[in-house]
């Protein structure tokens, strides 16, 4: 489990950008944040993973506060963590199959990862998640030369890499056509579904959210004005975190 209790981030001393955020994420769910610009979904998530440091609270994986833990453990607790971005983080010039073996890096030793040295055994599993993904044709090809959603779904399996137990998502889908959109997010919800990972997702879209989350927490200026399951987003509640 994934929980967050009372967690306040501040950018200077006048505006906060969460508020005692609290709230518990279960394992093998669909958990999608809504709100409108600026409410703190991408500092939630950023915090969740420690890529931004928050000013207090707890932030619990498996019961851990991963907010005490010193610059060791904490590489360790990211390779339970896999993250997905907005602009895909990918590099381009580099081919499908090399940005997908990225993901092993956080494991490696340093040399390995400098050397880009990779063990026959993990270049057959990146080949099998870019499979997965339905994009063994372009193994071999730069990422420049992809759509978007193929290079969304190139950095999910790199994501994949890790063999996490948390996926956090910013956003993946806000460039996206319609199709795309909807492939991107079918693959997240078989993840939670087959692999019983828990998916943590920030969305503009709330017709998305509606369809794909069993888990809807609602942010407006930093604090948590909805908490509950897609079901109990009705229109009074939609008016609550954007009106």
């Amino acid at each position: 489990m994934l929980a967050v209790n009372e967690l306040s981030k501040s950018y200077d001393q006048e505006a906060m950008s969460l508020k005692d955020i609290s709230m518990e994420i279960e394992k093998g769910e669909i958990t999608v944040i809504i709100g409108p610009s600026g409410a703190g979904k991408t500092t939630l998530l950023r915090s969740l993973n420690q890529l931004i440091k928050d000013d207090q609270g707890e932030i619990l994986i498996d019961g851990l506060d991963v907010r005490t833990l010193n610059r060791s453990k904490m590489r360790q607790m990211r390779r339970k963590i896999g993250m997905v971005f907005q602009n895909y983080n990918l590099i381009e010039p580099l081919t499908v199959l090399e940005n997908v073996l990225h993901g092993t890096l956080g494991g490696k030793p340093t040399l390995l990862g400098i050397l880009s040295i990779y063990s026959d055994k993990e270049q057959q599993e990146a080949l099998a998640l870019i499979k997965e993904m339905g994009l063994e044709e372009f193994a071999f090809k730069q990422c420049k030369d992809l759509s978007g959603g193929q290079k969304q779904r190139v950095g999910i399996a790199r994501a994949l890499m890790k063999h996490p137990q948390i996926i956090l998502c910013d956003e993946p889908v806000a460039s996206l056509d319609p199709k795309s959109a909807t492939l991107v997010m079918d693959i997240l919800r078989s993840l939670a579904i087959e692999k019983k990972m828990t998916i943590v997702v920030t969305l503009h879209q709330v017709e998305l959210a509606k369809e794909y989350a069993d888990h809807i927490i609602g942010l407006r200026a930093g604090s948590v004005v909805f908490d509950g399951p897609s079901s109990a987003l009705d229109v009074a509640a939609i008016r609550t975190i954007y009106d």
